[in-house]
């Protein structure tokens, strides 16, 4: 509807109610005729049939609470703010007006006020579906899982089917180490919605994180096929082949990817080219792969894992030095790295013959990750190279207990305990 339409609207409603008997059953029409305006879509009618139901009901809250809403979803927080506040002066035990203001608080980002606010809307009544859910995303955002547990709960427990609270639940379950869990609330929320690209997006990254590439394909194609020119499928998709071994296929992805991404976003953005560079790299792309690790870096020169994928390169090439000084970043900017602390020890171990330093390095990505078992097959090297040949059987047989037979680290660990079987130290 044009303003000029809206306008005549306005007067012939003014009109009529100024020509009715005294009493609200008009404005309730209109009210409720304003309601089914706002669930088709229809705010700029619906505000116009508010304004007049406020002209003529100024005590109206809800009246006041709905014209808020309108101004929150088309981005007009500070009109929406002073209606969402006049409706409280109406009513100060009104807890959707309360939820709708720590709302729009959260929009300006005011993350402590808005936290006040729901807080303010659960003492009025705890069932408060809104200002429940909106307490779990910012704990959940904080790092606060548990507290965003306890509230995203309370939601479902009101609202069975509110699967975006199910998929948060599933998100804390995967971050929490609970895989099962996880993938019985992600399982839940989409049999109640099976078409939200964003939560078939993250699925997808869960299944591929775990390395069921099958099931990450499935959701991740589907959220693909919802989305218009969105990166983050296309990006998740190019990571499946890469781990599936098919490089050449997972380029054609990275490329499409950086096609809609942002400018705007520099860390994901360098993220993407890291791994386009990566997947170039194992397409035996040399160059190219360099000059996508040198814009990755360019974007974000925190990003782990661009330094680490640009030491494989480098050291691929035999700039053993260089190599180590992009390893080392890895792990000085995230201290959890096991891959890049492996290879640093490797190049210790295999270029500068420093064979106590490196088994510090492979020490240190056994103690962060236990399963790691290329750091015991290397500390085996090590160990052979020091003749401390019981030291090196010992870090064999548990390769040989950890991986399967079929692994070609499972052979060469065999060959080597063969190898050194009946020496001593």
């Amino acid at each position: 509807m044009n303003k000029i339409n809206s306008k005549i609207l306005i007067l012939i409603v003014t009109f009529l109610f100024a020509c009715s008997i005294p009493g609200f059953g008009q404005s309730d029409d209109l009210y409720e005729q304003a309601l089914d305006r706002i669930e088709s879509g229809q705010l700029e009618e619906a505000l116009s049939m508010l304004e007049v139901v406020t002209d003529q009901r100024p005590e109206f809250a809800k009246a006041w609470n709905n014209k808020g809403s309108i101004h929150l979803i088309q981005g007009e927080y500070s009109k929406a703010k002073q209606n969402f506040e006049r409706a409280l002066r109406i009513d100060p035990e009104y807890p959707k007006a309360q939820a709708n203001l720590g709302s729009v608080y959260l929009k300006q980002g005011n993350t402590e006020k808005a936290i006040s606010a729901f807080k303010k809307a659960l003492e009025i009544n705890s069932t408060n579906e809104e200002a429940n859910y909106n307490l779990g995303n910012i704990y959940f955002q904080q790092g606060q899982l548990e507290k965003a547990r306890n509230y995203f709960e309370r939601v479902v427990e009101t609202n069975p089917d509110h699967y975006k609270a199910i998929y948060r639940l599933g998100l804390i379950a995967a971050r929490t180490g609970q895989e099962s869990r996880a993938k019985e609330y992600f399982a839940k929320a989409l049999d109640i919605e099976d078409e939200d690209p964003v939560i078939l997006n993250e699925v997808g990254r869960f299944y591929l994180q775990k390395g069921e590439l099958e099931r990450a394909e499935r959701y991740l194609s589907k959220a693909n096929k919802l989305t218009e020119k969105k990166p983050a499928p296309l990006h998740n998709l190019g990571l499946v082949y890469l781990n599936r071994g098919e490089p050449a296929e997972a380029v054609n992805y990275f490329e499409k990817a950086l096609e809609f991404r942002s400018e705007d976003e520099p860390r994901q953005l360098s993220r993407l080219h890291s791994d386009y560079g990566l997947a170039l790299y194992r397409n035996r792309e040399f160059d190219t792969a360099l000059d996508q690790y040198k814009r990755a870096l360019e974007l974000d020169n925190y990003n782990a894992s661009a330094h680490y994928n640009l030491g494989l390169l480098l050291e691929d090439s035999g700039h053993y030095d260089r190599a180590m000084d992009h390893y080392k970043y890895a792990f000085n900017i995230d201290n959890q790295y096991v891959e890049a602390y492996n290879n640093y020890g490797l190049l210790l171990l295999n270029v500068r013959e420093d064979y106590e330093n490196a088994l510090k390095y492979f020490e240190r990505a056994i103690h962060i990750d236990p399963g790691y078992t290329f750091a015991y097959y290397n500390k085996a090297l090590v160990f052979t190279k020091l003749e401390r040949y019981e030291a090196a059987r010992t870090s064999l047989r548990k390769v040989l207990n950890m991986v399967s037979p079929e692994k070609g680290l499972y052979e060469r660990a065999r060959d080597l305990l063969d190898e050194i079987q009946g020496k001593s130290n």
